[in-house]
């Protein structure tokens, strides 16, 4: 809507739906920190259910396709968007969580994501967060090799180990769904 908000809402029957497949996008909003307006209760019932529907692979494939765009696509130039590059390392960071913590949703927070990167390259990223700080959405910086290199080099291990991971979902989540969904509608 403009350079301030970044709103999302919620469709009942689309949101359980997303929940059921898995989304990570889901995922990542119910770890927002800043909530406008909500209806009581129901974050809270719909976060209960988040481990039983966690899948792993599913998760991988989301980060390791927004990696694919920045290493690809975003990052290929000798000047890049600062965005677009915090965006694939923040991708990068949460594929490297679900391959060492397959059971864990990836936290949202950079900070603790950040606890991931290897620490050669935390002086580039204590850089780039002080360009960010007073940068707006079309900042440029030059292209960081190293920081560059790691994140292909992890592209290409998301998708090696995508196939690998488990699909672990305990027993199917649609009855418990389409109760909460009920429930919701008679609410």
């Amino acid at each position: 809507m403009d350079d301030e908000l970044d709103l999302a809402g919620w469709e009942l029957r689309k949101t359980l739906k997303l929940l059921r497949g898995a989304n990570a996008a889901l995922f990542e909003w119910f770890q927002s920190p800043v909530v406008y307006h909500e209806v009581a209760g129901f974050r809270a019932e719909l976060e209960s259910l988040l481990p039983a529907c966690w899948n792993p692979r599913a998760g991988l494939h989301h980060y390791a396709g927004l990696m694919r765009r920045g290493v690809g696509d975003d990052l290929t130039s000798e000047q890049v968007r600062l965005k677009r590059l915090f965006y694939a390392l923040r991708s990068t960071l949460a594929a490297r969580w679900i391959q060492q913590r397959p059971t864990e949703v990836p936290p949202m927070e950079f900070g603790m994501l950040r606890q991931l990167l290897p620490p050669e390259l935390n002086s580039i990223v204590d850089e780039l967060l002080a360009r960010k700080a007073t940068a707006d959405e079309k900042t440029t910086v030059p292209r960081p090799a190293a920081l560059v290199d790691f994140l292909q080099a992890e592209y290409e291990a998301a998708v090696a180990t995508r196939e690998t991971l488990p699909i672990s979902r305990s027993a199917d989540s649609t009855p418990v769904l389409d109760a909460l969904f009920r429930a919701w509608l008679r609410a």
